[in-house]
């Protein structure tokens, strides 16, 4: 979810449905946007990779994020943090991730 004044914008990973490798929700969002995301907030339940960090940073864009993300993290992984902030409802995220991962594996099995 990006925030930018009275303006709520929100979209999903399409990475799979589009075999975009760039296809993240950051991305997307900020396709969406544009110039006009600047001096907003992005809401991520699990922290930006470094291709969105530096996207979301190079647009003027702070990310409030929950759970770090220890393969691919910006901050986790690679040190790269300026304008992030973790940690947030980290609880809460994490249950949701680990929910929709799972349901995601049982699709898998099922079909």
């Amino acid at each position: 979810v990006l925030v930018v004044g009275e303006r709520v914008y929100r979209t999903h990973n399409q990475v799979e449905a589009t075999r975009d490798p760039t296809a993240h929700a950051e991305m997307l969002l900020l396709r969406e946007v544009g110039r006009g995301a600047r001096g907003g907030r992005l809401y991520v339940t699990l922290e930006p990779c470094r291709m969105c960090h530096h996207a979301l940073r190079e647009a003027g864009v702070e990310v409030v994020y929950g759970v770090e993300n220890l393969k691919e993290g910006a901050l986790t992984r690679f040190g790269q943090g300026e304008g992030l902030r973790g940690g947030v409802l980290e609880g809460e995220c994490a249950k949701l991730l680990k929910g929709f991962f799972a349901r995601l594996r049982e699709g898998c099995r099922s079909g």
